[in-house]
């Protein structure tokens, strides 16, 4: 029974972490938040508790990268299973100032593998990135057949830690793994209370496009428009917040009653450009946006979506939401943000 279940969520003030949460008390799970609240705001919490009336979420102002305050979250709780997204994220970052990168993310995740281990905990969902794919290969990505080759700290972090938890389930044989690889989530949830509101800018379309909206000229930038593809710009993933984070439910169903590890893709399978995205969100907001193209940003590759046939088969699971209900959620967030 999910209600006797509780789960950590580490990153869960943050943008994919608040609506997983979200979605974890809606399906009747208890929820421990571990949050330092470095790229997420205190304010989220109430966000959370008002669209689903909870009054059992736990709140932890925790660094994981400290082992013992991570030891003290499992030595007060009786866990079942851990959603990990406490993580830089930013590819940008990543490539200017890779050691602290690799620092935090590794650290934390050992620091969490460790208590786990410590307490016989061994359901752990782990959030990755298809960041981790070989930029030289052809759209769209498959989970056992496309090759592993990121080409950016980022990537490369999110490929070890995948590594690290493979060998773990290899030597232990009793932990239970789900790594998601996601592509390009966006909007936010329908009732405008939570969406992707970081402190440290990571490159995203969707707070890039809500800044264009504050600023004078509403001048929105997209890194370049000389690539090979339709119009120019990049073909993204782009996938629904809410649609991603009921993922993370079916794939945390499917390890509390199966064992070793398993990798799925979470996307919509569809590539959309970039500049499709930029005139899908002025549509919602019916204002048209002073679009300059500027050079190509290090760590963008041309072509990236997902094959979602796995995750479809294994998970029951697909994204139902298309790229104009995603902008238009996106815009009904930022009228509470601007």
């Amino acid at each position: 029974m999910t209600k006797n279940k509780t789960i950590l969520v580490t990153g869960g003030c943050g943008y994919i972490g608040s609506h997983c949460v979200v979605e974890l008390l809606d399906h009747g799970y208890k929820v421990i938040i571990a949050d330092d609240l470095r790229n997420s705001k205190i304010e989220t919490l109430s966000h959370i508790k008002e669209i689903t009336k909870s009054d059992t979420l736990q709140f932890y102002d925790f660094n994981l990268c400290n082992y013992q305050d991570v030891y003290k979250i499992f030595d007060k709780n009786n866990i079942d299973g851990v959603m990990h997204f406490a993580a830089d994220k930013s590819v940008e970052m990543s490539i200017k100032n890779p050691l602290n990168f690799y620092q935090n993310n590794l650290t934390s995740t050992l620091n969490l593998l460790k208590a786990m281990k410590a307490f016989n905990v061994n359901n752990i969902i782990f959030s990755s990135s298809a960041t981790v794919y070989d930029s030289k290969l052809s759209a769209p990505y498959f989970e056992n057949k496309s090759l592993l080759n990121p080409n950016n700290p980022y990537g490369r972090s999110k490929l070890y830690i995948e590594e690290i938890l493979n060998d773990i389930c290899v030597s232990d044989g009793g932990i239970n793994c789900a790594i998601l690889r996601y592509f390009n989530p966006i909007g936010a949830h329908p009732s405008g209370k939570i969406g992707e509101n970081s402190i440290n800018d990571g490159g995203n379309l969707g707070p890039a496009l809500v800044e264009s909206l504050k600023s004078k000229n509403k001048v929105f930038k997209i890194f370049g428009h000389d690539y090979d593809t339709k119009d120019g710009t990049c073909i993204r993933d782009f996938i629904h917040i809410c649609d991603l984070s009921k993922g993370h439910i079916n794939a945390l169903n499917f390890i509390l009653n199966s064992n070793g590890t398993h990798i799925w893709n979470l996307g919509s399978g569809n590539g959309y450009s970039v500049l499709e995205a930029v005139r899908s969100f002025e549509k919602a907001i019916q204002i048209d946006l002073n679009i300059k193209f500027c050079s190509r940003r290090d760590g963008d590759i041309p072509i990236s979506f997902a094959s979602t046939l796995k995750a479809e088969n294994d998970l029951n699971w697909t994204a139902k939401v298309g790229l104009d209900e995603m902008m238009s959620d996106l815009f009904e967030w930022s009228k509470n943000n601007l």
